[in-house]
C-alpha cells in the first residue's frame, strides 16, 4: 500500500492510496499546495518494463474560481507527468470533480485518453451521486448525474475492458454504496 496524506488540516481526515502487488521503483507525491489537494505516483515494474500510475484528487468547489483551480491542477499534473518523461506507459486515475469536455479535462486529453471512452465510445452516464452524497454539495447548475471520476490512459496502453463498479447497493440495505461516487474499472495492455 502506498499513500499520499493530504498536507494540511485535514491530514489525518484523507489520503489517496495505491494498493499494488507489483514490484514499485519508484513513489512520489505532488502538493498541488492548495486546499490539501495532491496527487501521487508509482512506478512499477511487469514483465521488466516499466508502468507509471497516478492517482489524484482535485478541488471540488463548483464555482468560477473552483474551475480555475481544477485547470491549474490540470496544467501542474500533466507538467509532473511530462518530468517522468513519456517512454514508459502512464495511467492516472482519480476524481477530478470535472465533467467531460470541461477545460481540466481537456487538458488532460491533450496527452492521455479516457479508458471507459475508449472501450465504450462514451462516458459513462454518471460516476455521481450516489444515495451516500448530501444532497445540499449538490451544485445547483450541474445535471442531475454526472460524470467526474475517469481513468485516462496514455497512447501506448490498449483498453481490452472498461466498465462502471460498485454502482448498485448492498444487497440488504438499498442505501448503502461502497462510496458517494461510481468507481470504474478497466482492463489495460501495453508493449
Amino acid at each position: 500500500m502506498y499513500h499520499m496524506a493530504n498536507p494540511r488540516d485535514r491530514v489525518s481526515l484523507e489520503a489517496l492510496g495505491i494498493m499494488t502487488s507489483l514490484p514499485v521503483i519508484a513513489h512520489e507525491g505532488l502538493d498541488y499546495l492548495f486546499r490539501n489537494r495532491v496527487a501521487h505516483r508509482v512506478r512499477v515494474e511487469i514483465a521488466g518494463r516499466h508502468l507509471d500510475f497516478y492517482n489524484t484528487h482535485f478541488h471540488h468547489e463548483q464555482d468560477a474560481p473552483g474551475n480555475e483551480v481544477r485547470r491549474e491542477q490540470a496544467q501542474k499534473i500533466v507538467r509532473w507527468m511530462d518530468g517522468h518523461g513519456w517512454e514508459a506507459p502512464k495511467i492516472l486515475v482519480g476524481d477530478f470533480n470535472s465533467p467531460p469536455g470541461t477545460r481540466p479535462i481537456r487538458i488532460i486529453e491533450d496527452h492521455l485518453r479516457s479508458a471507459y471512452r475508449a472501450f465504450r465510445g462514451q462516458e459513462p452516464e454518471a460516476t455521481i451521486p450516489t444515495p451516500l452524497m448530501p444532497p445540499d454539495e449538490w451544485p445547483a447548475d450541474w445535471p442531475k448525474h454526472v460524470t467526474v471520476d475517469y481513468i485516462f490512459v496514455s497512447p501506448s496502453v490498449r483498453v481490452l475492458d472498461a466498465r462502471l463498479v460498485f454502482d448498485r447497493p448492498h444487497l440488504s440495505d438499498s442505501a448503502l454504496y461502497a462510496s458517494d461516487h461510481f468507481g470504474l474499472a478497466a482492463v489495460l495492455e501495453f508493449d
